[in-house]
This record gives structure tokens, sequence and C-alpha cells, in this order.
């Protein structure tokens, strides 16, 4: 059964021997995900402390709540790790 990485290259060709760059971008791409993901966590997580600390203003709260759907689109739409409610 052949194999390809997701790029078109044949993983399992005799003239071709299997190179630790051939799933590069593959790896690059989760990993970029996994990091970015994490960031958005951490800045959710801060903006949540600050929209409930008391003296927060309206303006304010609607800045902390653009960084809270932010992260919540970035987590569902382009991770796919949850599901949406």
């Amino acid at each position: 059964m052949p194999v390809q990485s997701r790029y078109g290259i044949s993983l399992n060709d005799e003239n071709h021997a299997v190179r630790s760059t051939d799933c590069a971008c593959d790896y690059l791409n989760c990993v970029g995900d996994a990091v970015v993901g994490w960031l958005h966590i951490r800045i959710a997580v801060e903006a949540i402390k600050k929209f409930n600390a008391a003296g927060t203003s309206e303006q304010d709260k609607t800045f902390y709540r653009g960084k809270i759907e932010g992260a919540k689109f970035f987590i569902n739409r382009i991770t796919g790790l949850f599901q949406q409610n």
C-alpha cells in the first residue's frame, strides 16, 4: 500500500529514502497550532479575570469579551479540539 505525506511525497518509494524532513511541514503546522492555541488560552484566562474584576469599564469589558471570543474561535474552528455549544 503506497504511503504519501499530505504534500504528495511518496514515503515508501524504492528510489526515495525517507528523510526526517519529509513530514516536517505537517509537524510544524501541528506544533504551531498547539503553541498559538496555548497562547490564546493564556490570553483568555487573563481576560476573564479582568472582565469579572470590580471597576472594569464597559469599554474594557468589550475589549476583554473580544479576547475571549477570539480564543473560542481559534480553539473551536482552527484546532477543532472542542465542539461548539
